[in-house]
């Protein structure tokens, strides 16, 4: 449902993170077992034939699947699988800054190890089978690095290698970039992107998760590199919406599907950056979603975002928004997809 309405409004890619602190169901036949540690239950595990279904079924409708395993952080649950003892950091510590609302941290594995670039290795080399993506995201967002200062061999790996702690992410993500060259020669990275806390690579995609606005002083401080827009203060689909520990909204209220289309993405850059402008994503977390709602959230949001990015000089007056976007809701009810409504009807 949610990718035939990707094609309807012209949402070209799917960007599948599928690896949580609280749960990973992807099967792996390097780690066979795992998702018996992983996975919430024996019925949600995704085996390769699984994901080779919908990355056709995707590809039919013209929309690319991009697979994102997150890490070093967000990885909390790899800490129940026995030959991972001791690999991740601040595991089963549910106190302290780094906890949300009574859920784990981002508790991350440890860069420091390396049982961890052998698990990527294996893990990456599986899933290279099965997604046909060049563009692989490997997240990097909300790393909780003080989490594994004092896991066993931390200490000594910093001395041997002449870095601070502060320095191992940047460690990470050049191993763990290494390790995907091997899979996908011509591939690219992507990544969360943090700022100036962190050193990527030339020619790896940057994600913008701010709060908003132009980010042309981000594409001028990196500018071997290209943009996607993410920002959480307008494109975050859970916003408004109790979370999954039934607190509060932490960005805000929602945002409707006209501030989504007001976002003139002409004003996020400079002209002579647009060809680092890939575009947009909205970003909707399953741990806050099930089948019913997601579709609501996704719809007619989905399409307001995507055809101002493919025609930032479309309609601007009211009539001609309506007009445009009634046809959209339209089109999606012909395929029995639920979506919100874009205005009153009698």
């Amino acid at each position: 449902m949610a990718i035939d309405g990707m094609m309807l409004g012209r949402n070209n890619a799917f960007h599948w993170h599928f690896s949580e602190d609280d749960s990973i169901g992807m099967f792996s036949k390097s780690f066979p077992d795992l998702v018996n540690y992983t996975a919430f239950t024996s019925r949600e595990i995704y085996t390769p034939e699984d994901v080779k279904s919908i990355v056709r079924y995707a590809n039919i409708r013209a929309v690319k699947v991009i697979p994102e395993m997150e890490g070093p952080s967000h990885l909390h649950i790899l800490g129940f699988y026995p030959e991972f003892k001791g690999l991740v950091g601040c595991f089963r510590n549910y106190t302290g800054t780094s906890s949300r609302h009574g859920g784990p941290p981002y508790a991350p594995i440890n860069p420091a190890d390396e049982r961890t670039y052998d698990f990527l290795e294996k893990y990456l080399r599986d899933l290279s089978e099965t997604f046909e993506s060049d563009y692989w995201h490997l997240g990097g967002d909300e790393v909780s690095i003080g989490c594994v200062s004092g896991l066993k061999g931390t200490k000594d790996f910093l001395r041997k290698e002449g870095i601070q702690l502060n320095q191992l992410q940047d460690y990470y993500i050049e191993r763990e970039r290494k390790i995907l060259e091997k899979l996908r020669p011509n591939g690219k990275a992507g990544y969360w992107w943090r700022g100036n806390k962190n050193k990527y690579g030339k020619g790896d995609i940057l994600q913008y998760w701010g709060g908003g606005g132009s980010i042309s002083g981000a594409m001028d401080t990196w500018p071997d590199n290209d943009f996607i827009y993410a920002p959480s203060g307008v494109y975050y689909l859970d916003c408004g919406f109790v979370n999954q520990y039934f607190g509060g909204s932490w960005c805000g209220s929602i945002h409707s599907w006209r501030s989504i289309y007001n976002v003139d993405p002409r004003r996020l850059h400079k002209e002579d950056q647009k060809d680092r402008f890939l575009g947009g994503e909205l970003p909707l977390w399953s741990e806050m979603n099930n089948e019913f709602n997601l579709p609501l959230k996704l719809f007619p949001r989905g399409g307001a975002m995507s055809f101002r990015m493919w025609n930032p000089e479309g309609p601007s007056k009211d009539v001609d928004i309506m007009k445009m976007m009634v046809k959209y809701q339209n089109r999606l009810k012909r395929y029995d997809i639920p979506s919100m409504r874009v205005t009153q009807r009698y």
